[in-house]
């Protein structure tokens, strides 16, 4: 009787050993079956999600086109010990060519166009606004590098005054309008550091030639005639209103930028003032470099002195 007893409870002993060797060798082989499935993952373009029930793998995420759903399911496939692949992946459109357009007028920039991912659309909603980069769905067939492009078209974008910057696959074209030649080299500088593959069109005009506001006026006694580049919105006349100088005149034309700085007005204003104390001379302003030259009476002299001491101290 103690022998059939005993030989009970070996028996339980050894199914229990059973059991637990089953179930110890299961949850070794789903955690080898879950590895297996995140280096998979690990290697997708979106970061695909897989979690591992039994020997089941469930995988779910985005995509990045046919191709590359294909490659994930073949891959999950070969994972040693897996059982079967539940596929709830999102394949993303291939979008050909790739494209992304800015536009700059009056009213702001406008975008319109695709971005390669969510990190892409988070890197772009820094610059554009996270409403704006929300309305630019994902979609796949970037190429390499492409969101670095665009960042540099953006930066040359910035540079005009208004614009239309276009990035096809690995083109970029910029067309628009620069206040100066100044502007237009940033722009066209930008452009030329694009990455490997990259290459740019530009067709920028520009508003303005860059080159200093100037005002040359020679003076004989009875008249002075006046040659240079005025600030947009002021005339020579209006210069001379009040400066006592007689019958001025030229060819002063207007610049399509403004003075920025308010004073270049009254400089000018302060320089004509002071050649009217001369017998006869010139005054040349160019920038914020003033020179007068000529004959003057003793008193005349300190008067056109005088009114040179109240330029402002930036003035040459």
């Amino acid at each position: 009787m103690r022998t059939w007893i005993g030989l009970a409870v070996l028996a339980l002993g050894v199914t229990g050993m059973g059991l637990w060797g089953s179930n110890h060798q299961a949850t070794r082989m789903q955690a080898r079956v879950a590895d297996g499935a995140a280096a998979v993952a690990a290697s997708s373009v979106h970061g695909v999600e897989t979690k591992v029930a039994g020997r089941d793998i469930y995988v779910a995420g985005l995509a990045d086109g046919p191709q590359e759903h294909e490659a994930l399911l073949t891959a999950l496939n070969a994972v040693p010990g897996r059982r079967v692949v539940h596929d709830d992946l999102t394949v993303l459109e291939v979008v050909t060519p790739f494209h992304l357009r800015a536009q700059r007028g009056a009213g702001g920039v406008t975008y319109d166009g695709v971005v390669p991912s969510e990190a892409a659309r988070d890197t772009l909603a820094e610059r554009i606004g996270a409403t704006v980069a929300g309305g630019l769905p994902v979609a796949a067939g970037a190429p390499a590098g492409w969101v670095q492009a665009v960042e540099h078209g953006l930066d040359a974008l910035d540079q005009l005054k208004t614009g239309d910057l276009s990035v096809s696959d690995q083109n970029l074209t910029l067309t628009g309008l620069a206040a100066t030649p100044v502007e237009a080299g940033k722009a066209e500088a930008v452009l030329a550091e694009l990455p490997e593959g990259f290459s740019a069109e530009t067709r920028i005009d520009t508003e303005d030639d860059g080159k200093p506001l100037s005002l040359f006026v020679s003076f004989d006694g009875k008249k002075a005639v006046a040659q240079g580049k005025l600030p947009k919105g002021i005339a020579a006349g209006i210069l001379a209103r009040g400066s006592g100088l007689p019958g001025l005149e030229g060819e002063a034309s207007n610049a399509q930028i403004r003075d920025d700085s308010g004073l270049w007005p009254g400089i000018a204003e302060l320089g004509l003032a002071a050649l009217a104390q001369l017998e006869n001379g010139a005054l040349a302003i160019e920038g914020a470099a003033l020179h007068l030259s000529g004959e003057a009476t003793p008193e005349g002299k300190v008067k056109a002195e005088g009114l040179l001491d109240k330029l402002p101290n930036s003035v040459l």
